[in-house]
């Protein structure tokens, strides 16, 4: 039997079953409810605080993501009730969703409400939300008509990391049906979503639209495929265990050795992959997109440099070796930066620390940080040739992507040095100035994309 399954309706004593089949709470982990101001996550906060207060006085708070859709509104209201009714904080968090020309909707809308869900989350916290037995039906269905694979087929997990926190889904294996009646028994005072009758989206179609003819035919639809969902669950993690394995042999800091991934198999390379973006926490690829990767970035030229582009995604190819990293910012600034003792954020990139003696100040326009324009020509060492700087980047083993996002450092209008993760090269002519000031100018915190594969100790590399 799943956890949670019953024939005896829902209640608090079926939730705290559900919740210790997961493991059980944290003793020290705050918890928070979704409240959407629905039927099903009304229930879930109600039988929560009912088992919280019959056995560890555990304090519970409610997060309601606002969208600003058509009902946001009413379902605010809804969620503001509920709390009251039920005796705890709310929190209402308001997103901004994209409006671009073919997004869709329904992912819009969940994108934003999980990036609020994860920047609401403590260290350790823990997240319950209501998405019941139906719920996980029809996401398998819905996998199923988008020609997903085993990982999609698995739905929604019961237990999964989210933000600094973590997300619990109890209520897989309960009848929505049965989180309605108890709202109803508690008086709660929920309302529904107009997404969930809007025809337009295609989970509203198919539980209004499908889902009846399929019941009546089938009145234990939704159990047995969300017993489906369990059963694919179960053999992505063999699948997950396989491919731990294969990738202690097969990467290095992140970077997958391109020769050895070649000699898998076509099946379990593609396995492979996946299992490797997931473990770095980006969306998997479409059919095409993996497609592109095997042919246009596997099957280049070893000197070449290809990329393959999904949203949220970018994979590259360099010397050999296989990188993927959310989309890559450029340098936070278009025109020269004053070089200023401290520290200088660059976004995503990470931040500059700048250093000097203690007592000096740096005369004001004198020094200056800019971006790469081109044509720049640095010599390191006395007697030592001129060169492009792009050839002692590249000599370096710094990717192309890391080299166009290399900072450049000024006196007025001369190069004085050029600092990019794990390097900072200083001309000759710096060398009194840095003497004089103690300038010194360390990258910090930069994303492992900009790393190149020669940091790598030979003796160490892809082992």
């Amino acid at each position: 039997m799943c956890p949670g399954s019953s024939t005896d309706g829902f209640d608090s004593h079926r939730l705290a079953q559900s919740l210790h089949a997961l493991g059980a709470l944290p003793a020290s982990a705050r918890v928070t409810v979704a409240l959407s101001g629905g039927a099903d996550s009304a229930a879930l906060l109600a039988a929560l605080i009912e088992c919280c207060t019959r056995s560890s006085q555990r304090a519970v708070r409610a997060l309601h993501i606002h969208h600003g859709l058509s009902g946001s509104d009413a379902l605010a209201d809804a969620a503001a009730q509920i709390a009251r009714v039920l005796g705890v904080s709310l929190e209402v968090a308001r997103v901004q969703m994209s409006s671009a020309p073919g997004l869709s909707v329904e992912a819009e809308a969940r994108r934003v409400r999980y990036d609020a869900f994860r920047a609401a989350l403590s260290p350790g916290e823990v997240l319950l939300t209501a998405h019941h037995q139906e719920d996980q039906a029809e996401t398998l269905l819905l996998q199923l008509l988008r020609g997903a694979g085993v990982t999609g087929l698995s739905a929604m997990p019961a237990v999964a990391m989210l933000g600094h926190g973590q997300l619990w889904r109890p209520l897989l294996a309960v009848p929505a049906a049965e989180l309605a009646a108890y709202a109803d028994q508690h008086g709660l005072p929920y309302v529904s979503d107009p997404m969930n009758a809007d025809l337009r989206f295609d989970r509203a179609y198919l539980r209004r639209v499908l889902w009846p003819t399929l019941t009546a035919r089938w009145p234990q639809a939704a159990r047995t495929l969300a017993r489906s969902a369990t059963h694919l669950a179960s053999a992505q993690r063999l699948l997950d265990e396989s491919s731990v394995a294969q990738l202690a042999g097969l990467q290095c800091d992140g970077v997958l050795q391109v020769a050895a991934l070649q000699r898998l198999s076509a099946e379990r390379r593609a396995e492979v992959l996946r299992y490797w973006l997931r473990a770095k926490g980006l969306p998997l690829p479409p059919t095409a997109s993996l497609l592109a990767i095997e042919q246009g970035v596997l099957g280049a030229r070893s000197d070449g440099t290809p990329r393959v582009v999904w949203p949220g995604v970018e994979v590259r190819r360099f010397a050999g070796g296989l990188y993927a990293s959310a989309p890559l910012a450029d340098l936070p600034w278009t025109t020269a930066v004053p070089l200023v003792p401290g520290r200088l954020d660059l976004g995503s990139l990470g931040a500059l620390e700048i250093g000097v003696h203690a007592g000096v100040a740096l005369d004001a326009g004198r020094f200056w940080l800019r971006r790469r324009a081109g044509g720049e020509r640095l010599c390191r060492a006395p007697n030592g040739a001129t060169r492009p700087v792009k050839d002692w980047l590249r000599e370096a083993g710094i990717p192309p992507w890391a080299r166009t996002r290399a900072v450049l450092c000024y006196d007025r209008d001369t190069l004085l040095g050029v600092i990019a993760p794990r390097v900072a090269w200083w001309a000759v002519s710096a060398q009194p100035i840095i003497e004089e000031t103690g300038l010194c100018i360390a990258w910090l915190d930069p994303p492992a994309v900009l790393f190149g594969v020669s940091f790598i100790e030979p003796a160490q590399a892809f082992r």
